[in-house]
């Protein structure tokens, strides 16, 4: 995964207001709990890879086997919670980095950080949006996101939010509507974090639309494009599983 922009808005929110006692311990606890969420979730992380490990092990023992579309089924299933996980843990991970405490100067400009209040800030709106993604209620993910992009239309997460509108709409199987937000975050940020993971869905949007060759094509021009990245690596796994033949 690309490295996003998460929370550079809690940075400056922090560094407005930075300075006490209190501030700094909170600010220490913070740190301290995320390390621990991203231990508990690498450990999580590596329990799955092991168990994807000896599925795989057991398809090729059992290759000819009826149980192997079992098997498949299964590898899948777990995949697809790898890929939560690694996003979760991306997401601690800059979290962390962007609250480290770091000097800026009083001068820097913040106007693009949105309109931070105490009630209602971008931080709160944002992860808000993203926990209901996390735990799969897709339609209060859709409205927060959408709630985050009109309330803070020059936040850098902006990006973030229209890719993650896109993943919800494509968890609820809506595709058309899933395609529209990933090609929207191509457009508008064709230098962006999220623009190969946008393309890579929208490829399997296509291809669940019946584009089957267009999925094709935008695979392999992932892989050419960026081959070390992650999503050219989930982009060959879905070559070889959808155009085995």
């Amino acid at each position: 995964m690309r490295k996003t922009f998460f929370v550079l808005f809690l940075l400056s929110s922090f560094l407005l207001n930075a300075g006490t006692r209190e501030e700094i311990e909170k600010l220490q606890n913070d740190l301290l709990l995320m390390q621990k969420k991203i231990d508990a979730l690498s450990v999580e992380l590596l329990n799955l890879n092991k168990k994807i490990e000896i599925i795989e092990s057991k398809m090729e023992e059992i290759k000819r086997s009826s149980q192997t579309a079992d098997l498949r089924v299964d590898l899948e299933s777990l995949k697809i919670e790898v890929d939560k996980l690694n996003n979760a843990i991306l997401e601690l991970k800059e979290t962390k980095s962007y609250l480290t405490p770091q000097t800026v100067s009083d001068k820097e400009d913040t106007s693009q950080l949105g309109n931070i209040s105490s009630d209602n800030s971008p931080e709160i709106v944002y992860k808000a949006a993203y926990s209901d993604y996390i735990q799969g209620r897709y339609q209060l993910a859709i409205e927060g996101f959408k709630k985050f992009i009109e309330g803070y239309p020059y936040n850098p997460l902006v990006e973030n939010s229209y890719y993650w509108i896109g993943e919800c709409y494509y968890g609820i199987k809506d595709y058309a509507q899933a395609k529209d937000f990933f090609e929207k975050v191509m457009d508008k940020y064709p230098k962006g974090v999220k623009y190969y993971s946008a393309k890579l869905k929208l490829a399997l949007a296509h291809y669940n639309l019946g584009a089957e060759e267009l999925c094709r094509k935008m695979l392999v021009e992932i892989i050419n494009d960026n081959p070390s990245s992650n999503e050219a690596g989930i982009a060959r796994e879905k070559l070889r599983i959808l155009f085995q033949n």
